[in-house]
This record gives structure tokens, C-alpha cells and sequence, in this order.
């Protein structure tokens, strides 16, 4: 099989709990041959990833199927229009490089559940203006906390994935990206030096469930649903 290559462009929440090494763990555990590389910084924007050197060279490699862009967590609601030009600015980028556009859809912080649906809505909104890819991580996470509240997706802040908030990240990337079927994520994978993340059965299954949710709903978005009623009637 011939080897996919990701490059992640965000902040603290592509960072913590090395998503990216979980990402390529999961591939790993399905013989799929993966490398990846991260380029964030804490509050990050992508605007102000438009103006590092590195990161532009690294695009005109052309060394990378996927190129995904996390933007700051609040930006897309507060500043819509810059969000979306900065999405359209690199994926002009991107494209020429020969690879595609994906974007991150983060989460909603845990005490402001309602910026679920706006961020969803932003995030589907500029994807279609530059015919780019959602991984709908944000609604995965809402599917998780509707059904099974009491799994801590986040650190104390509420607004940083915890462990297992970076888990369920991970697994959605590979899904989406990777084409690994739900029943195939793993319970348990290292993650270093002989360390190893444990999930019981009964979060797993949920996690299972919330997958296959997402690769419907953003299926139907392909299809030309629009984010709003894919949010209220998915």
C-alpha cells in the first residue's frame, strides 16, 4: 500500500497529547503506512501561519497527500470573513503543491455547548467556498457528549482535549482520511516508550457509534445537505 503523508498546520489543539502520533498509531494497528508532521503553536491562527517561511516551503514541497488547517478555536465565529480567507489563501497554496485542503472542525468549549452548531456551520461554510474537506472532529465530540456525558473529553480548562478527547480526534482523522471502518480502531494502542492508552468496552462502543455517525452526516454534506439541518436533523 502505498504510504499517505499529512501535514497538520494549528495550534494547542492538534498538539496535545501528540493527536498526530495517535493518528499514526491507528494506522499502524491496520497495516496502513502513514507519516505526518505538525507545525502549531499555542493560539495560533492561520493567518499567522501564512506568514511563517517554514510553513509555506513544507507546502511547496508538494511532499503531502493531505494538508489539514486547524484555525484558532473562537476565530471562525468571531472573525468569519478572515477565517475564510485565510482558508482561501492556503489552499491556493495547497492546491497548487498538488495536495488537498482538509479542514479541522474543532469542538465546542465544554461550558458553550451551542458553539457546536457555529462552528460546524463556519467550518462546512469555507470548505465549500475553497471545495475543500471537513473532518468533522466538532461533531463527533457533540455525538460522544449526547450519549455518553460523563467520558471527559476535556481537560479542566474546557476548551483542551484530555487523553481521551485526543483519542477520539485521532480516530475520527482515520476514518475520514485513512478509510479505517470503526470496528477496526483499536482499544488499546501504544503510545511511547511501552506506554499505553486502555479504553473500556463500553467507551469504545460509543466511540464506534459516533464514528459512523460522523461519516454519514458528512457524507450528506458531499451530497449537498446543508450544515444547518445536517446539525438539527442528523
Amino acid at each position: 500500500m502505498i504510504a499517505k503523508h499529512i501535514l497538520f498546520i494549528g495550534n494547542s489543539y492538534s498538539q496535545y497529547h501528540n493527536m498526530v502520533g495517535m493518528i499514526e498509531s491507528l494506522a499502524q494497528a491496520n497495516s496502513i503506512q502513514v507519516t505526518t508532521e505538525l507545525i502549531a503553536e499555542g493560539g495560533m491562527t492561520l493567518s499567522g501561519h501564512l506568514y511563517n517561511v517554514q510553513v509555506l516551503d513544507l507546502i511547496r514541497s508538494g511532499s503531502w497527500d493531505y494538508i489539514v488547517l486547524q484555525e484558532q478555536s473562537t476565530l471562525p465565529l468571531e472573525n468569519y470573513p478572515a477565517f475564510e480567507n485565510s482558508v482561501s489563501r492556503f489552499n491556493k497554496e495547497i492546491v497548487s503543491s498538488g495536495s488537498k485542503t482538509v479542514l479541522f472542525c474543532t469542538w465546542a468549549r465544554e461550558h458553550i455547548p451551542e458553539m457546536f452548531k457555529e462552528l460546524e456551520i463556519a467550518y462546512q461554510s469555507a470548505a465549500k467556498r475553497s471545495s475543500a474537506t471537513v473532518v468533522p472532529i466538532g461533531l463527533a465530540w457533540n455525538l460522544v457528549k449526547e450519549n455518553r456525558p460523563t467520558i471527559p473529553l476535556y481537560e479542566q480548562d474546557k476548551s483542551h482535549p484530555s487523553q481521551l478527547g485526543s483519542y477520539l480526534s485521532a480516530c475520527v482523522f482515520a476514518c475520514h482520511l485513512l478509510g479505517i471502518p470503526s470496528d477496526k480502531i483499536p482499544g488499546r494502542i501504544a503510545l511511547f516508550d511501552g506506554v499505553y492508552l486502555d479504553l473500556d468496552g463500553e467507551i469504545m462502543a460509543t466511540f464506534r457509534t459516533c464514528l459512523d455517525k460522523t461519516l454519514v452526516a458528512q457524507s450528506r454534506v458531499s451530497e449537498g445537505v446543508k450544515s444547518e439541518n445536517l446539525i438539527l436533523n442528523g
